[in-house]
């Protein structure tokens, strides 16, 4: 009987090594596939089943190469995943694997399109660069864009030329070259070296380079203005945008590199060095202040007023405050309701602030976007009739310093006024 459960033992036991030994080959023919040929569904699902095996050995790699895999398959989305491999990477040879992902990825981004085989004929004669990028980008149907500095007028004569021939002999025309830019094609100057052009780099720490562009774009572009009632003094239409125009982007491994004028690039640099910073949370105070009867300050004249002078012509209402993250929206509402009957009737009003903060390139100053809710009950010519208002606006505040915003318009003026300060202050 001994004999018999040892030699059932040694008999599992063989059946499991062979198991083990083919799971194993056909994870190898995975791998081996995706790597010479790319990815396809028999490769996936192979590494998606050997995912889930019962042996950590072989589940951990097979996962580590199915994150590759859909790296590969949506190469506008790897970003996080590559920053999320990098992050659990457990040896060399992910590392050096991961390395490899990203040169393909980035050679694959470089690649010209097929429209750029399209054959092209021109005929200009002191014609604004940008206008000639303009036709060959609508002919070929892709995006290209002129370097905001480039202010250049060219005279070009094609017949039957392919779009990249056309490209490549404007750019050894006019002295400059022209890159691809997550298929944007950007012409760009040729003097890096010049002392009115730079070029530099920083390498990312915490904020993923998909986040740091977007929060580069989204500062860099103006905004526009809120849209509070008519009277208050925000609501001035388009502001200035925190970053200055003039400055390209793009990304190197896990660097930013920046190319423009030296002051512009330092201020694009500096802010993504203070936005990179992990977990900043800072608190986000307010007061919210109502306006005596009668009282009718402008917000301007309100704001001038100091803390004694205030306190005679309005009263806060409530102070609440809310704790927040870089680029993570933060909301508070609160519940002012006034459940007392009075004759004539009282507003009776709820509402809630959402906000979201992000650095500039000062590090004393926050870009904070707010989104404003107003609802409940208001009083017009002495009728309580139900009211929503909604406005939203984008400041820039200085750290520990109230600014004062518009916030309601009814039978009495109502502000709000906030303050950002570090958390760990």
């Amino acid at each position: 009987m001994k004999k018999l459960i040892a030699t059932m033992l040694l008999l599992s036991l063989l059946l499991m090594c062979q198991s083990l030994g083919a799971q194993e080959t056909e994870l190898d023919g995975a791998i081996t596939r995706l790597w010479s040929t790319g990815p396809d569904e028999k490769i996936e699902q192979v590494l998606i089943t050997c995912s889930e095996s019962n042996v950590p050995a072989v589940a951990t790699r097979a996962s580590f190469h199915l994150s590759c895999l859909r790296a590969l398959k949506d190469s506008a989305n790897a970003e996080p995943i590559l920053a999320q491999l990098e992050i659990a990477a457990q040896n060399e040879t992910e590392k050096a694997t991961i390395k490899t992902l990203r040169e393909m990825l980035q050679a694959r981004a470089n690649k010209l399109p097929d429209s750029f085989q399209q054959k092209i004929s021109l005929d200009f004669k002191d014609v604004d660069l940008a206008v000639v990028a303009q036709i060959i980008a609508k002919q070929s149907n892709t995006n290209i864009v002129v370097h905001s500095k480039i202010k250049k007028l060219i005279s070009i004569t094609l017949t039957e030329a392919t779009i990249a021939q056309a490209l490549d002999l404007i750019c050894e025309m006019t002295d400059l070259r022209y890159e691809n830019r997550n298929g944007v094609f950007v012409i760009l100057p040729m003097q890096e070296d010049s002392k009115n052009y730079v070029k530099s780099s920083y390498r990312l720490s915490s904020l993923s380079p998909t986040k740091a562009i977007k929060l580069l774009e989204l500062h860099a572009s103006p905004e526009t203005g809120g849209n509070a009632p008519a009277n208050f003094a925000d609501n001035s239409g388009k502001t200035e945008p925190d970053l200055p125009p003039g400055v390209t982007t793009k990304v190197d491994d896990n660097k930013i590199i920046f190319e423009g004028e030296p002051e512009a690039v330092a201020r694009y640099r500096s802010f993504i060095e203070s936005a990179d910073l992990k977990d900043r949370a800072h608190k986000i105070s307010f007061r919210v202040w109502q306006l005596n009867p009668g009282s009718s300050l402008d917000i301007a004249a309100f704001a001038a007023l100091d803390e004694n002078e205030r306190g005679k012509v309005a009263k806060i209402v409530s102070a609440p405050a809310i704790i927040a993250l870089p680029n993570k929206q933060s909301r508070i509402a609160v519940d002012n309701a006034d459940s007392e009957k009075t004759d004539p009737p009282k507003e009776s009003l709820d509402y809630s602030i959402s906000c979201r903060f992000n650095d500039t390139d000062s590090p004393d100053h926050l870009s904070i976007s707010f989104e404003i809710q107003v609802y409940g009950t208001s009083v017009i010519h002495g009728k309580p009739l139900k009211t929503t208002k909604a406005y939203n606006t984008r400041i820039k505040v200085k750290r520990n310093e109230w600014v004062m915003l518009p916030f309601y318009q009814g039978a009495n003026l109502v502000y709000l006024e906030t303050q950002a300060t570090s958390h760990t202050d």
